[in-house]
């Protein structure tokens, strides 16, 4: 067992939230941030963690990064989720209760799409974009920030490029 003696509050939160990221059996890219939100390292859009990459390191004292050339090692205050990369869902993927919708995605790869609505003109343009129609359920975030979220979406192969 790792011992955990030394670790901040934020980075017990932290593995905390990564360990229920791991349980879900997907494989999300993960970039790590400092505390203004802003990616560690050179080149971060490439350099994708898993949850299990980012507990290991925050354990041992930070992850390794390249900055201007070298390699530094900074313990993350935050993580943030790399969309347009691929996942590929399978059997063992917990999707919820609903077996018929395991059935249709298993197996299949997908691309992640978050969709920001910035506030009242944001709101009003997925209105006009989709004919009125509510988007479908999925994850939402957001900073509390009043008519300010994300939408998270797992979009089919085919439309990668849409």
């Amino acid at each position: 067992m790792t011992q955990t003696s030394h670790l901040t509050p934020i980075s017990l939160r932290l593995i905390n939230g990564l360990r229920r990221i791991a349980a879900t059996n997907l494989d999300l890219p993960l970039v790590p941030l400092n505390n203004n939100k802003q990616p560690l390292g050179d080149g971060w859009q490439h350099r994708p963690f898993s949850a299990a990459q980012l507990i290991e390191a925050i354990e041992n004292g930070g992850v390794n990064v390249p900055i201007k050339g070298k390699t530094k090692q900074i313990q993350p205050q935050g993580f943030g989720l790399l969309t347009g990369h691929p996942l590929t869902l399978n059997t063992s993927t917990p999707l919820g209760v609903d077996p018929e919708r395991s059935r249709r995605v298993n197996n299949k790869t997908y691309y992640l799409m978050a969709v920001d609505q910035d506030g009242a003109s944001a709101i009003d343009k997925i209105q006009e974009l989709s004919g009125g129609q509510p988007l479908p359920k999925t994850v939402a975030f957001t900073s509390q920030r009043p008519g300010r979220c994300q939408y998270l979406f797992l979009v089919p192969e085919q439309y990668k490029d849409a």
